[in-house]
């Protein structure tokens, strides 16, 4: 079940969405002024290891020259 962002090609309103199965893509509606004209906007992620947050995938963490978080000891 991810959630996916979109944005509303009339009012500009970024959102997100709950999505369960791909059907549902087409009857997203804009919670702003409730138009099915939204684009799926490209989702980036972050993890979190030893309570450090890195949304930067592929660069090093402060503190950290490695980079990858999985071989990482903190």
């Amino acid at each position: 079940m991810p959630l996916i962002e979109f944005e509303c090609n009339a009012c500009k309103n970024r959102f997100e969405e709950l999505i369960y199965r791909t059907e549902e893509l087409s009857t997203v509606k804009c919670p702003g002024c409730r138009q099915l004209d939204v684009i799926r906007l490209p989702s980036t992620f972050g993890l979190c290891s030893g309570g450090t947050f890195s949304g930067n995938i592929g660069q090093s963490c402060s503190g950290c020259a490695k980079t990858s978080c999985a071989s990482c000891s903190k």
